[in-house]
């Protein structure tokens, strides 16, 4: 399946594959995904150049095209779309998806290439042989995985690309792109004409979310793609940086959210200069917060919570990062259920080594309250939570007093007003980083003044209901941890008499095995013998064959003799 922003990128970015494919019997689908009805381009009308595009289609043997009629220069990369690319590879079974490039310069190219490599990724598991190639049109491709020799279909696509007349009476966008790929043969043989370049992104490629988060937006000014739905909610995503080397990699996630209406708050808690910081995170504003000093964890999400607008809230440490869909699945589960605080997904914890993603462990425990007061299992980014709690007069805030914990002391101040919802599913990501952190990695023994902190305010604040509930929540865990043992002692003593029995009888085979041996042993010395009574029979045998026949050839002589004599006698 071959995805085109326009009328024309079809053919222009891959025309020579397509036709390769036709060539082999392997059948194309086509999507093109606008019109490319804007401006001078669009002079003929939509019309004209779906024309051109079904034209074009036919010489190059396209088995079907789609067009999905978005429009030109507004292109949308959010969660309609990529549903939408989603069904069409699923719908025909692609095994391999042409797509632009994300290094294009028109925004339409590079929302689309987003769309597709998305919409791929959550295909990924279930179709392990899915294959994402980008392909160039208006810019060569940084990274180039696969060049194809296009030389015996290089009129076939000329013949294509002169389709599009309206396109062609502007520019010669057919001779520019055959250029490219002349230039492409430069490191082939002489005997190729014509080549197309491709970057490949495999099933396991797409999975990695280094690779969904990859700095390569910080290219890039801005995707430029406007909102379908102005009037969602907005969500402000507070970052306290320390000016890590991972900030990049933390933005471009952000820049990569499909949820539309985001806003991104970035402070600087390091102190001193830090580095440059854009205002844009693809096509989401970015506001950058410098106190001029150091600031505390709890202080500095406090000023973000001040300065923040909306009607949303999500914290990312400048080491971590979301993966696309995070921030919309939150906002849609919460839309769902008004009454819910906060919703919050699964994290993933683990090392970035290279591109690899490395999981050591999955934060993906459902909300219970009462464990809460025992244990944070909610990482402080897998959350969306409602803006308003922390602006009214009984407002949640991060305590200043608190050395490290500060997010647990907020979950909890969140979950006195009102419950917290799971979705279902890993979302975000949680990098390992002992190095530089907040320290709740550390050794146990070296938090416990930091833990008996945080309990000594909320304990306080337990009124005898909640204690005599929490009370029946303790007896009941002793109760499964007793009856759990139990019945690990009782798997562990049948486990016991069944690695005996296996014993007793590894031994009695072990007996067996023995005695057959040594009766073995016994037959072979016996079969031994008998092959030398054998042998030496043969011999005799042998001795007689040979006596029996000198005995039988000595009379016979002595016959013949005497009738000899017999005959002469009588002659004579």
């Amino acid at each position: 399946m071959v995805f085109a922003p326009h009328p024309d990128d079809e053919v222009l970015g891959c025309g020579g594959v397509l036709a390769a494919y036709r060539a082999e019997g392997t059948p194309v689908h086509a999507v093109i995904v606008t019109s490319g009805e804007f401006g001078e381009h669009g002079v003929g009308g939509s019309e004209l150049r779906e024309q051109e595009s079904r034209k074009a289609g036919e010489l190059l043997g396209i088995a079907a095209t789609s067009f999905w009629r978005e429009p030109d220069r507004g292109v949308q990369y959010n969660e309609r779309t990529i549903a939408a690319a989603r069904d069409a590879i699923r719908g025909c079974g692609a095994d391999l998806v042409l797509s632009p490039s994300i290094y294009e310069p028109h925004p339409d190219h590079r929302a689309v290439a987003w769309i597709v490599i998305e919409a791929a990724r959550r295909l990924a598991a279930e179709r392990p042989s899915l294959q994402v190639a980008l392909y160039e049109v208006g810019a060569p491709l940084h990274r180039v995985d696969v060049l194809v020799d296009i030389s015996p279909w290089a009129d076939a696509k000329r013949a294509a690309a002169a389709c599009f007349g309206s396109q062609l009476a502007l520019q010669r966008y057919d001779e520019q792109v055959l250029a490219l790929n002349r230039y492409r043969t430069y490191s082939l043989s002489g005997e190729v004409k014509l080549a197309e370049a491709f970057r490949l992104l495999d099933a396991a490629s797409l999975a990695q979310p280094a690779l969904l988060a990859e700095p390569e937006l910080a290219r890039q000014e801005r995707l430029s793609l406007a909102s379908t739905r102005s009037q969602q909610e907005r969500v402000a995503v507070l970052v306290r940086s320390m000016d890590r080397p991972t900030l990049a990699h933390s933005l471009a996630s952000v820049a990569l959210q499909t949820y539309p209406n985001l806003e991104v708050w970035v402070l600087n808690a390091k102190g001193g200069a830090h580095s440059p910081v854009s205002d844009r995170a693809g096509s989401f504003p970015v506001h950058f917060m410098d106190p001029a000093r150091p600031v505390p964890r709890p202080e500095a999400a406090n000023l973000l919570l001040e300065a923040a607008r909306g009607d949303f809230a999500v914290f990312l440490d400048d080491d971590d990062w979301f993966a696309p869909d995070h921030v919309s699945r939150l906002v849609d589960r919460l839309r769902a259920e008004p009454d819910a605080v906060a919703a919050f997904a699964a994290v993933e914890f683990g090392q970035l080594v290279g591109e690899q993603w490395r999981v050591e462990h999955v934060f993906d425990s459902p909300y219970d309250p009462d464990r809460l007061l025992f244990e944070n299992y909610i990482p402080i980014h897998a959350t969306v939570f409602r803006l308003a709690l922390a602006r009214d007069a009984w407002s949640c805030r991060f305590d200043t007093a608190f050395r490290m914990f500060e997010d647990w002391d907020f979950w909890l101040q969140l979950s006195q007003r009102g419950r917290f919802v799971r979705v279902d599913g890993v979302s975000a990501y949680y990098l390992r980083n002992l190095a530089d952190s907040s320290g709740v990695f550390g050794e146990p023994q070296s938090q416990q003044a930091d833990r008996q902190q945080l309990f000594a305010k909320w304990l306080s604040r337990i009124s005898p209901e909640r204690y005599s509930g929490l009370l029946d929540y303790a007896r009941a865990l002793f109760r499964d941890n007793a009856r759990i043992r139990a019945e690990a002692a009782t798997r562990e003593r049948a486990l016991e008499a069944q690695v005996s029995d296996l014993r007793s009888f590894a031994a009695a085979r072990d007996d067996e095995i023995a005695r057959l041996s040594a009766a073995i042993a016994s037959l072979r010395a016996h079969s031994a013998g008998l092959e030398r009574i054998i042998a030496s029979r043969d011999e005799e045998i042998a001795n007689f064959h040979a006596h029996v026949q000198a005995l039988y050839s000595h009379p016979v002589r002595l016959l013949a003799r005497r009738l000899l004599d017999a005959m002469r006698s009588r002659r004579s």
